[in-house]
């Protein structure tokens, strides 16, 4: 699994700006976590931004997906 998020320029994460990539039959889903619903929905936006080359975008570890989702429930 693959995550990302958006940053600014000190690489703090935008909130709601949580994405990753998952292998699941032989496909890689795309979603992203929603911090209101508190789970992950699909998406395809990560693709344009990977694609389009958007600078603000990060590739985390896990750990800090975890921390990212972890302050959005409180």
């Amino acid at each position: 699994m693959k995550y990302f998020c958006q940053a600014d320029v000190n690489n703090m994460p935008y909130e709601n700006s949580l994405y990753r990539y998952r292998e699941e039959n032989q496909l890689f889903l795309e979603e992203f976590w929603n911090a209101i619903s508190q789970k992950w929905e699909s998406t395809t936006y990560l693709t344009k931004l990977l694609t389009g080359g958007d600078c603000s975008t990060l590739e985390i570890t896990e750990e800090s997906a975890l921390l990212i989702i972890e302050a959005s429930l409180k």
